[in-house]
């Protein structure tokens, strides 16, 4: 490690309130593996994200290949789609301010959420 590293990670380092909604779906997702083998793919700590994608009558099926692929490669997919859906998101709610108003706190915790996980990956990769 060089010396400039803890420098780096402390200037370019923040933190965000995280907003009761977003820590409420956290823990209903660890509770839905309670008393799952870990052993599952559908067990928080091997989904990686599998489990959400084939819920809702496997709409997102499509989408699987995005979590089968390297893990660092997967953040950088999800990443660059998020960044992308939200930005389309904003654009097509112009005309209708209100909807970025009752979803800004959402909207603010996926963008920091997602750049968190960006930052883990170039940190620790």
């Amino acid at each position: 490690m060089e010396v400039e590293d803890p420098w780096n990670t402390i200037v370019y380092s923040s933190s965000i309130p995280v907003p009761t909604s977003i820590k409420q779906l956290l823990v209903k997702q660890v509770l839905k593996s309670e008393g799952t083998s870990e052993s599952n793919p559908t067990h928080i700590h091997n989904s990686r994200g599998r489990a959400a994608l084939l819920e809702r009558g496997g709409r997102y099926k499509g989408l699987v290949w995005s979590v089968d692929m390297e893990i660092g490669e997967s953040i950088v997919v999800w990443h660059m789609a998020t960044d992308m859906y939200l930005y389309w998101y904003k654009e097509q709610a112009k005309d209708h301010p209100e909807y970025l108003q009752a979803h800004a706190e959402v909207i603010k915790a996926v963008e920091a959420l997602s750049n968190y996980m960006l930052f883990l990956l170039a940190v620790h990769p």
